[in-house]
């Protein structure tokens, strides 16, 4: 059983181009590793030219991407080669969005990288990891449906977040608070 306190990103190390690379690295981790399935939750990826999102384990299974974390931990492998390459900004994006989906189902689990656990580059010397991280704190409406209405309300004006910097988009909404978001459309700033 996995107890997730940590997400764990990950590069496959190779270069990205086709459909084929999720069913190359399950073919490689089962076949040639023995494992009984895919190590990683998640893996991101080109998809007849276009950023997908495919599940690997469910994230209630233990993984078998980290060594002495997989049974409390999410990995995600971002197909590519980030040593050599930078990360395609719409692979990134997808990246940001999954992390924010995975946070409003186990709370805000901390970012790691592979390499903080093990002797490797991994998710590579060309990952933005620390911009990952800015990108992704604090900020748990990213990847929501609501996402856009959410920033404009935000830019608007017409709601704040709280202090810790989260919006919290699932906390059911008080009178008060209402009445505070009605007044602003109406012009009132008192």
């Amino acid at each position: 059983m996995n107890k997730p306190e940590v997400i764990i990103i990950h590069h496959s190390a190779t270069k990205d181009g086709t459909a084929k690379d999720f069913n190359a690295i399950k073919n490689y981790h089962k076949n040639t590793l023995g494992w009984r399935d895919i190590g990683y939750n998640w893996i991101i990826e080109k998809v007849n030219g276009k950023a997908a999102v495919i599940k690997g384990r469910s994230e209630s299974i233990s993984g078998a991407h980290t060594k002495g974390m997989n049974d409390k931990s999410i990995g995600i492998c971002v197909v590519g080669n980030y040593d050599k390459d930078n990360v395609p900004s719409d692979l990134y994006a997808e990246l940001v969005e999954l992390i924010a989906d995975i946070r409003s189902r186990h709370g805000d689990l901390p970012l790691k990288k592979h390499s903080d656990y093990a002797n490797k580059t991994c998710p590579g010397l060309n990952f933005p990891f620390e911009q990952l991280v800015e990108a992704t704190s604090g900020c748990d409406y990213i990847g929501r449906w609501a996402t856009p209405h959410i920033e404009y309300c935000l830019e608007a004006g017409l709601m704040t977040g709280y202090a810790d910097g989260s919006f919290k988009p699932t906390k059911t909404v008080t009178r008060e608070e209402l009445a505070i978001v009605v007044a602003r459309l109406g012009g009132y700033n008192g």
